[in-house]
Order: structure tokens, then C-alpha cells, then sequence
């Protein structure tokens, strides 16, 4: 089974939030990107969390990315 990389854009909230805890519970290397560094950690503490909780075996990887698309700097 290939490894996989997916960059998931708006994970602070919503649906990029079920996005990413969903790829990574199947295996995926995921990236979460969002503008808030505090916001991404307390997702990413959750995700985590919740994976221990649920002993899930095969869960990839989760990283923070800082990335505001607004802006042009």
C-alpha cells in the first residue's frame, strides 16, 4: 500500500476538520493548513486525542501548516 500525502485547506473548522481526521484514520499523511497556529494545534490535540481514545491502529500522520491565502506576503 502506496503512502499519501493530502494538503487539506480550511481545517480549523467544518468540513476540513472531518477531511483530515478521516484521511489520516486511513493512513494518509495529512497537512492541515489554516491561518491560526493556536487553532491547528488545539484541532491537530483533538484529532490525536481521539485517535488514542479509539485505540485506531494505521492512522497517519498529522502536521500543522501556518498559511494565510489572503495575503500577499
Amino acid at each position: 500500500f502506496k503512502q499519501f500525502h493530502v494538503l487539506v485547506t480550511g481545517a480549523t473548522s467544518g468540513i476540513g476538520i472531518e477531511t483530515g481526521r478521516v484521511l489520516a484514520l486511513a493512513g494518509a499523511n495529512v497537512y492541515l493548513m489554516g491561518r491560526s497556529e493556536t487553532k491547528l494545534r488545539k484541532v491537530i490535540e483533538q484529532m490525536k486525542k481521539e485517535f488514542e481514545e479509539k485505540n485506531a491502529t494505521g492512522v497517519g500522520t498529522i502536521r500543522e501548516v501556518i498559511c494565510d491565502l489572503n495575503s500577499l506576503a
